[in-house]
């Protein structure tokens, strides 16, 4: 149910977001997220996005144990309105996770969360950590929003599981930070 939910929430982000440019966000290689990673299903952006937005990638990865992680990458068009714009609509949808999902948020665990340094890349970020509930159990869920400069990107990742050891944001973290790398490998230098 929840997993429905997560790519359900994943889409409605994907829908609200704008037309697409010629550069389009690099998704990070499996391998990068770490050993018997795949990248089960991409998704085509919608040719409604927001105008903020000049092109996105979307990604589901499936990794050991039954981990999985939803990426979406956005990348952000010119200008000061775009930038500021792509963060409010970004924010907004994570509120929409937040309200929408039961996953056994501590509110004081996520204001501790914003202390924590932002992962490598990111100049601003939100993050929300809590448990995927399933019928018999509980699996560690992070969930990482970042908004990096060079290139300009508004980052979103969805972490169910273990990502090499690591659970909750510390996960979602780790996975905005290949999907970063993962940039800088794809643009080439002058």
């Amino acid at each position: 149910m929840v997993r429905s939910i997560l790519f359900a929430l994943v889409l409605v982000f994907a829908l609200t977001v704008s037309a697409l440019a010629q550069e389009v966000p690099a998704l990070p290689p499996p391998s990068t997220i770490g050993d018997g990673w795949t990248l089960v299903a991409t998704a085509p952006p919608n040719p409604n996005m927001s105008d903020a937005f000049s092109a996105a990638a979307f990604g589901i990865y499936g990794g050991p144990a039954g981990s999985r992680a939803v990426v979406s990458v956005f990348r952000v068009a010119e200008g000061a309105t775009a930038i500021r714009t792509s963060w409010e609509i970004a924010n907004a949808d994570l509120e929409t996770y937040r309200l929408w999902l039961h996953y056994g948020i501590d509110y004081n665990s996520q204001r501790a969360l914003s202390s924590v340094n932002p992962p490598n890349g990111c100049s601003d970020v939100q993050r929300l950590e809590g448990v995927d509930e399933l019928g018999w159990g509980e699996i560690p869920l992070g969930i990482t929003l970042c908004a990096a400069d060079d290139p300009p990107l508004i980052v979103l990742v969805i972490a169910s599981g273990e990502v090499n050891g690591l659970g909750g944001h510390e996960a979602s973290d780790a996975i905005v930070e290949a999907v970063l790398a993962a940039q800088t490998l794809a643009t080439p230098t002058p």
